[in-house]
């Protein structure tokens, strides 16, 4: 929430909270396992990392990479292709 809220654009922050609700409900229902954990951890680590530095383009690649990894893992739990970890 906090890069949400440097970016100060409250049409962002609005779809972001609308994101996160729908967020806690997956972490919920379908709890990620210690691996996964851990990819997500370093996931977000380089987006932070990105950022930091000032490396516009890393971190909007990483911020896809994460987004398209979730999804996938997300949308395969759904139709019971791939069990979460």
């Amino acid at each position: 929430m906090a890069i949400v809220a440097l970016a100060q654009n409250e049409r962002l922050k609005k779809i972001y909270e609308s994101l996160n609700l729908t967020v806690q409900i997956g972490r919920i229902c379908y709890p990620p396992g210690i691996n996964r954990l851990r990819e997500v951890i370093g996931e977000h680590e380089a987006i932070v990392s990105a950022i930091a530095s000032g490396d516009v383009e890393a971190a909007i690649r990483h911020m896809t990479s994460h987004k398209h990894s979730v999804r996938d893992e997300i949308l395969a739990a759904l139709d019971g292709s791939k069990p979460l970890e």
